[in-house]
């Protein structure tokens, strides 16, 4: 009887650990030399941050738009560093994240999404 329960237990516990859902406080993105994977905050965050993981071997220079033209900034991040700033978002704000050396795709960072990753432009 003891190790059906135990048996239980522990498989209740795996499956929950393998289902569970990337999220944060704020939107994580992590450069990789061939790809994007972005962790974005729950629905309801009011003004959430923005973490940068650069995972290359090559500095990483980018900019964070609003709406496709206000400039919300800049950054620079080092090889295997991180960088984050803090975000002002409202409802209706179409927030993207621009690297511009080395080109990758645009990351648009859209509130209670799953975690998702972005192949670059070939």
């Amino acid at each position: 009887m003891k190790w059906k329960f135990k048996s239980f237990f522990l498989f209740v516990v795996l499956t929950n650990f393998a289902l569970g859902l990337e999220k944060s406080n704020s939107f994580v993105i992590t450069m990789y030399d061939h790809s994007v994977k972005v962790v974005s905050p729950n629905k309801g965050q009011k003004n959430p941050g923005l973490i940068v993981r650069n995972k290359t071997l090559g500095p990483i220079r980018a900019r964070i738009e609003r709406n496709n033209s206000e400039i919300l900034g800049h950054m620079m991040i080092p090889p295997q560093k991180d960088k984050s700033i803090d975000l002002e978002y409202r409802p209706g704000y179409d927030l993207r994240f621009i690297p511009l050396s080395p080109p990758f795709q645009d990351v648009k960072l859209m509130l209670g999404k799953k975690a998702y990753e972005i192949p670059p432009k070939k």
